[in-house]
Formats: structure tokens, C-alpha cells, sequence
């Protein structure tokens, strides 16, 4: 009867905990041994080969859990609350009755105990109510899948209570959750502040570009039939790059592969007089422009531009050669603009840490093999961190070094941001089991699923013969549909317009609520909430604040949405009315001052189309 009743709880609020019943069945965990405390409570123990160890007190399982709880100090300083390890649940209980008003979340690494504990204790509805995730490990990738939707949803700091048996009984398990959740804070930490940087950059660049972009072949539409299955060394800024001069210079005299510069390794190659059959950028910085100064200096005006479509303006207004682009996921402009060709699939490369990451994508879209890694170090080389020959924009000198395993299987040094870069890599490189990556950086910190062999070899043993084409990179047909391109122009900028007159209704209904707050009038208060709905919803809906001011404010929309929740919650109507003139008046400000910042922008992005 426990166990239908605790069934039916879950199926109501956690059906997907609910549907999984069965396959905690078939786990890792087994031994599990359910007894009687002399208190008359349910115990819980595990048998591991033959010795019986206890979860829980057999003598007083609730007193223990009380004793626990009390020693947890500061709780009310945390907004979220993580139990790791269930048992049987007694210490989420007695947190509940201590902090009844505190939420919480449950992180089970063996579910088969979580289900063997609803056969004999009852789930508490009070408890139920301030449940908020209960995160149940059954395979690995479960594991980063959950700490990545916990980490993604946090506001503020964390608790984690974790069962005192759990850390005893199964340190491995939970040392790999510890360092699981430190990896997935940091590239939250990480990915907030590459938003912040970078989010205004991205969407100014994106329509900027918007013109070059319809002028210029989609290289993953152009080009694909050309480059298939065609090798391409892709040339990194690594301290390595100055021992493969001499090979690179042999395989570009003698057309065995397409060399694609990345980032300032095109100062390395044309400091050595080695001109790249291709180079890539992507970087949304205006100091990217440096990069490719050197070109514009010499007059070098036949060397082709791989670039992303929110790329720094900079670069793409003042580079002198033959362009073409590829969608990046932060351009939210280009997509809703220009409409893909019968039969010719547009596909994005996702944002990444590192340009040769986007590169890779890139050469895996266009199906080129192999592809053969230059200067891919990700670690130190000798204290140096870029090749003599190029240009430095950031400096990693200052991060803290760690140890990681080099190609040939030893130590080599290299920071968290380099390592943060080289897993990347290594989501592309074990995404596709057709795409063979060489990699050849001597000294580099090893790649998974790519195969260290030098440079040198590579050319004796897989490149045989001329497979570089002479203007390989020209086309003159279009690579999108432009036919509805004038009418969704008109549209946009119809959608600036209606978006600032929603946004000037809306403050004036929140001058509205600041004098019914003054006058504590809560009747004018409840009757202005679903208007000021109504109108948000309006704002919600619109073209241009969806593609073109959301993308701007991303981090900060973030936060906002999380405090929309907590209004919705809010019972009390006068703290309910401040919170949203709170929130709702920054965020608006925000909204229209972009709006009024980018309206120039668009406006001179489409008069140089043609368009009005």
C-alpha cells in the first residue's frame, strides 16, 4: 500500500521518475537489505561481498537524521538546497520540518534505493510540495545531464547536504559527482561571462555583416561538393608552428592539401612567406581586426576569408580578398532573413572557446578527410604559448597550469581555459566516426580520437598527389532564396516601431502601479497585473525583440525570467506589485534602450541593401 500510494505522488509531479520505476531493476547496486530500528522504524543497510554495512542507525534512524540536520549552519543564507544521497529518506524529512519554507532537490546516485525506500516509507505531501527536481543517476552521461540542468537553473548559492554513508560507502561515486558539478559551475561561470562580453557584439556584428553575408557563397552550401573527402591541414597559432614551417611550405608548393589558417596563425604562415589556401575567423572582438592588418598592409588581395556571420564588422568591412561565410549560433539575424534553397540545407556551427573548434565543425560539415591538425597544442611549450612568428591577442601566461597527458602519453602543462578548448575538440572529434583527425602538434596535449603521428609522416605516408584547385573558392551562384528578402525588411522595421509604442504602454501602466503602491491600493493593483500580462506578452511576440534585442540581454533575460517565477508565486499583492516595478522597469529600460540604440543600425544596414 506504501508503495502504489508514493507511486501515484510520483506519477502526479514526477512522472519521468514515475515511468522509470522498472529500470532501477537492472543497476549497479545490489545487497540491499531493509530491516526494522529498534525504534520501529525502517533501516536500510548493504550487503558489499559479505559485509553488511548500515545506511541508516538500526537503532534510531529519525533521531540521527534530526541530529544531521541541526548541524547544518547558515541554511537560510542558500537558495538552493541539493541532498545528495536519499536512503530513506528520514534527513529530507527532518530538513522539511525544520525549513518548511526552503525547496530542495534530491540527487540519487543508486536509484534502486530511492525505489526500494518508497516500498516502506510514506512520501510527506508537505514535503512533495517543496520538491523541486529528483535527479536519479543511471548511466554516466546521466550524471553531467543533471548537474547541467541544476547548475543551469541556479540562482544565488547552493547547499549540498550529502548523506554521511553515501561519502563513506561510495567516496568514488560521489568524488565523480564533486568533480562533475565543479566542471559544469565552471563552464556556467564560463559561459556567463562569454554572454556578457560578448552578447551586444554579437548581435551589432551579425547585422553589419548582414549585407556581406548576402553577397558572399555559404561556404557549407558552395563548397561542399568541392572539398569532400579532400585532405586539409588546419594551421593553429601553437608554439609548435614554428617547427613545421618547412613541411607546411612543401605541402603548399606542391598542392598535396588545403592549408586553412585559424586565428593569428595567418601572421606565422605569411611571416614565412607560405600563403594559406583559406583562412578562418570568427573572433566578434574589434581587436580581431589586428589580426588581419597584416593583408591589408601588404596589398594581399587574393587569399579567401572563411567567416562567421558574427564576426567582428571590423574585419569583414576592411578585409581586401574574396570572402565566404558560415551561420554561427549567435547570429539570430542572418536565419530569419535569408531562406535556404530547395535541396540546400543551411546548417550553423555552434559557438565554441576556440576558432579551430569552429573550424573543425566546419571541415566536418563539409565532409573533408582527413583532417590534420598543425600547432594544436592547448598546453605550454617552453613557457611559450603562441608561435614566434604571430601575432599575441590574449595572454594565458597568468592562468593557473595543470597537468594533463601530452600526445606522445606524458605530462604537459596547460590552464583551464586551454583545457575547457581541448574537451570541445573532443565533442567534435568523437561526434563522427567517419571524420579521421590527424593531429601532428609535437608537444601538444593529447586529443581524444585523433591519432598523434608528425607532420613529416603524414606527408610521406597519406598525401600522394595534387588536390588543390586554383580558385577553388569562386562561384557566382546565390547560396539563399532572396525572393521574400525586401518584404521581411519591411517587416522588421514595422516591428522596431510597434515594439517601442508596446514598450511606452507598459511604463506608462507601471507609473500607474508605482502611485496605487504610494496610495496602497490593492484593488488597482490586482486589476493592472493582467493588463501589464497582456502587454508583456505582446513585447514576448515581437520579431525585432526576439531577434534582435533578446539576443543583447541574454544573460540578464535569464535572471529576469527566474524572477517572473517568483512573482508569480508571490501571494502577498503589495510585495507582488514592488517586485514588478522592480524587475519589470529595468528590464524594460534595457529594452528600449537597445531598441533606440539599434534602430540607426538596421536602418543603414538596409538602405545599404537597397531596401526602405
Amino acid at each position: 500500500m506504501i508503495f502504489e500510494a508514493n507511486l501515484k505522488i510520483l506519477e502526479k509531479k514526477f512522472p519521468m521518475v514515475w515511468k522509470a520505476r522498472n529500470a532501477a531493476s537492472v543497476n549497479r547496486m545490489s545487497g540491499i537489505e531493509i530491516g526494522v530500528s529498534k525504534a520501529g522504524d525502517p533501516t536500510l543497510a548493504i550487503n558489499i561481498n559479505g559485509k553488511v554495512t548500515q545506511v541508516v542507525s538500526k537503532y534510531n534512524p529519525i533521531d540521527e537524521a534530526e541530529q544531521f540536520i541541526n548541524q547544518l549552519v547558515d541554511v537560510d543564507k542558500y537558495s538552493n538546497v541539493l541532498f545528495y544521497g536519499y536512503g530513506m529518506g528520514y534527513q529530507v524529512e527532518c530538513f522539511n520540518q525544520k525549513y518548511p519554507n526552503k525547496s530542495f532537490s534530491i540527487f540519487e546516485p543508486y536509484p534502486e534505493i530511492f525505489y526500494e525506500s518508497l516500498k516502506h516509507c510514506s512520501l510527506k505531501q508537505s514535503m512533495i510540495n517543496k520538491l523541486n527536481h529528483i535527479y536519479l543517476e543511471y548511466t554516466k552521461d546521466d550524471l553531467s545531464n543533471y548537474l547541467r540542468h541544476l547548475v543551469g537553473s541556479l540562482e544565488g548559492e547552493l547547499l549540498l547536504v550529502v548523506h554521511p554513508a553515501y561519502e563513506r560507502l561510495f567516496s568514488e561515486m560521489f568524488q565523480r559527482f564533486i568533480q562533475t558539478y565543479k566542471v559544469e559551475i565552471s563552464n556556467k561561470l564560463e559561459n556567463l561571462r562569454v554572454n556578457s562580453a560578448f552578447e551586444k557584439r554579437w548581435i551589432f556584428n551579425s547585422l553589419i555583416n548582414l549585407p556581406v553575408v548576402i553577397q558572399t557563397p555559404n561556404i557549407t552550401v558552395a563548397m561542399k561538393e568541392r572539398l569532400r573527402n579532400k585532405p586539409v591541414v588546419l594551421v593553429a597559432a601553437g608554439p609548435s608552428l614554428d617547427e613545421e614551417i618547412e613541411n607546411l611550405r612543401y605541402i603548399k608548393e606542391n598542392g598535396l592539401a588545403y592549408i586553412i589558417s585559424v586565428g593569428t596563425a595567418i601572421n606565422g604562415l605569411l611571416a614565412n612567406d607560405i600563403f594559406p589556401d583559406a583562412a578562418c575567423t570568427y573572433d566578434p572582438t574589434d581587436l580581431n581586426a589586428k589580426v588581419f592588418q597584416v593583408l591589408v598592409d601588404k596589398g594581399i588581395t587574393n587569399l579567401p576569408l572563411i567567416f562567421g556571420t558574427s564576426t567582428g564588422f571590423e574585419v569583414i568591412q576592411n578585409y581586401p580578398g574574396p570572402k565566404l561565410h558560415m551561420l554561427t549560433s549567435q547570429d539570430t539575424i542572418s536565419p530569419f532573413f535569408l531562406q535556404e534553397k530547395q535541396g540546400k540545407a543551411i546548417y550553423k556551427i555552434a559557438d565554441a572557446g576556440s576558432v579551430s573548434i569552429i573550424a573543425l565543425q566546419l571541415l566536418k560539415l563539409l565532409e573533408c578527410n582527413p583532417v590534420i591538425l598543425v600547432a594544436q597544442n592547448f598546453a605550454f611549450k617552453k613557457d611559450r604559448t603562441y608561435a614566434d612568428s604571430t601575432l599575441v591577442i590574449e595572454d594565458f601566461t597568468q592562468l593557473k597550469p595543470i597537468k594533463v597527458e601530452s600526445v606522445t602519453g606524458e605530462d604537459v602543462y596547460t590552464n583551464e581555459d586551454w583545457n575547457r578548448m581541448r574537451k570541445q575538440m573532443e565533442i567534435i572529434t568523437g561526434d563522427n566516426k567517419h571524420l579521421e583527425v590527424i593531429n601532428t602538434t609535437s608537444g601538444g596535449a593529447k586529443i581524444a580520437n585523433t591519432e598523434y603521428i608528425s607532420l613529416k609522416e603524414v606527408i610521406q605516408e597519406r598525401l600522394s598527389g595534387v588536390v588543390v584547385e586554383e580558385g577553388w573558392y569562386a562561384t557566382n551562384e546565390s547560396s539563399y532564396d532572396l525572393t521574400d528578402l525586401d518584404v521581411k525588411m519591411k517587416r522588421m522595421a514595422l516591428s522596431c516601431r510597434t515594439l517601442l509604442k508596446n514598450i511606452d504602454d507598459i511604463v506608462e501602466m507601471l507609473k500607474k502601479l508605482e502611485r496605487a503602491i504610494a496610495r496602497r491600493d490593492l484593488p488597482k493593483m490586482n486589476e493592472l497585473f493582467p493588463k501589464l500580462d497582456k502587454d508583456m506578452n505582446k513585447v514576448s511576440k515581437n520579431d525585432f525583440f526576439n531577434i534582435l534585442v533578446l539576443p543583447m540581454n541574454r544573460v540578464k533575460y535569464e535572471f529576469f525570467m527566474k524572477k517572473i517565477d517568483e512573482i508569480r508565486k508571490e501571494l502577498n499583492v503589495l510585495i507582488k506589485a514592488k517586485l514588478i516595478l522592480t524587475e519589470f522597469g529595468d528590464f524594460l529600460y534595457r529594452t528600449q534602450h537597445d531598441a533606440l540604440v539599434l534602430q540607426p543600425i538596421y536602418k543603414a544596414t538596409f538602405d545599404s541593401m537597397g531596401t526602405r
